[in-house]
């Protein structure tokens, strides 16, 4: 898979922003540090927009699971309660709907464009976002235990990873019940979510597009690392 999650979701990051993972600089995993835009470099780059937005719908194959305790005579079979239960540290739960993906149009241009600045950035330390995918609304939570939880009430039967109940963005729900969250996006809107990555390579005037089969597993996350930050 080349989608890479924004960490945490929703921080703001553009298309061009050039990147490094100080934790984990050989591999896009966790939390980066902006560097500098290819805008500054002089690069200029159209942003292309998908036209066909997606709905992404996830949890970590261990450690999530869900609950739905319908409302007694509400006359919405998708009106009640959902517990989410988290039993592994780490373990993440992500329901986004309308994602849209933003690309640079011409990203083999940039080994071109990049010729003149080889020297200007140690560039195997540094990753290039290329395409961002932000969510119109997105419901988001890692736990940072192996005890956590997230309840909600309303109309939330279609929250559960799985379901083909439609969610909309002024859904009428609350959430009325956390418990150890690393981070949690409470439906928040316009959510960057996922990023496409590309690494230079001056030295063979080359580009790397990066990979990360984890995608859909952010348990590989360190909540500590992030609570630590504060």
């Amino acid at each position: 898979m080349d989608r890479i999650p924004v960490y945490i979701p929703g921080r703001k990051i553009e298309l061009g922003d050039v990147i490094i993972f100080p934790n984990n600089k050989n591999r896009p995993i966790g939390d980066y540090q902006r560097e500098t835009n290819l805008k500054n470099f002089g690069i200029e780059f159209a942003d292309i927009k998908d036209e066909s937005p997606d709905p992404y719908d996830f949890s970590s194959k261990r450690g999530v699971s869900f609950t739905f305790n319908p409302e007694v005579n509400a006359g919405n079979p998708g009106k009640g309660e959902l517990d989410i239960t988290f039993s592994k540290e780490g373990a993440s739960f992500l329901k986004a709907i309308k994602c849209t993906e933003h690309s640079i149009n011409d990203v083999t241009q940039l080994k071109e464009d990049l010729r003149p600045y080889q020297g200007r950035l140690d560039w195997g330390n540094y990753f290039i976002v290329y395409s961002i995918t932000v969510a119109e609304r997105a419901l988001i939570m890692q736990s940072a235990s192996s005890s956590g939880g997230l309840k909600l009430k309303g109309d939330v039967k279609g929250f559960q990873v799985g379901s083909t109940e439609n969610l909309s963005a002024g859904i009428n729900f609350e959430i009325t019940f956390t418990k150890d969250a690393a981070f949690l996006k409470d439906w928040s809107p316009d959510v960057a979510v996922f990023m496409r990555l590309v690494r230079y390579h001056p030295n063979r005037n080359k580009l790397v597009f990066e990979s990360n089969e984890d995608i859909y597993d952010m348990s590989y996350i360190d909540p500590a690392m992030l609570l630590e930050e504060g």
